[in-house]
């Protein structure tokens, strides 16, 4: 199964008369599209909803991912197993 695409997602999204959508949105919408797999949000902005902060790794936007958030992205997908 290959990935999505951002705009792909967006296509599917209903139209709830908002012209924003957060990304907590897109992605909900995705999981209830396909599952909810193991999953990490890796973003530099904190726009999700609060029961997806457990999966969401902020980064620094002008660093961008470093070894601890890619560390701490582990350290989420294997408790999960």
């Amino acid at each position: 199964m290959g990935c999505s695409t951002l705009s792909s997602i967006r296509r599917g999204l209903p139209s709830r008369g908002a012209t924003y959508i957060s990304r907590g949105e897109d992605i909900e919408f995705w999981l209830d599209e396909h599952g909810h797999p193991d999953y990490v949000i890796i973003y530099d902005l904190d726009d999700f909803f609060p029961a997806q902060h457990d999966c969401f790794i902020e980064t620094n936007p002008i660093v961008g991912i470093t070894d601890a958030d890619a560390q701490k992205a582990i350290e989420i997908l294997n408790y999960k197993v």
